[in-house]
């Protein structure tokens, strides 16, 4: 799977705002953002996933003759 170029800009953008703090609070709270954000982009591609699957449907309800 390859990131589009929009997102390597991103991950660069990124990169240098790390590369330039200095302040450990300040990657302490970007960090966190950053891991919030791969678990919401995880849990919507499962969710995308899940959606995509075909749909069962199982009769629940007995035969009646």
């Amino acid at each position: 799977m390859e990131i589009s170029l929009a997102q390597r800009f991103e991950i660069e953008r990124f990169n240098r705002v790390i590369d330039e703090t200095e302040d450990i609070e300040s990657l302490r709270k970007i960090t966190k953002k950053l891991l919030h954000a791969w678990q919401l982009q995880k849990s919507a591609t499962i969710w995308a996933y899940r959606e995509s699957l075909p749909k069962i449907h199982i009769n629940t309800t007995e035969n009646e003759n």
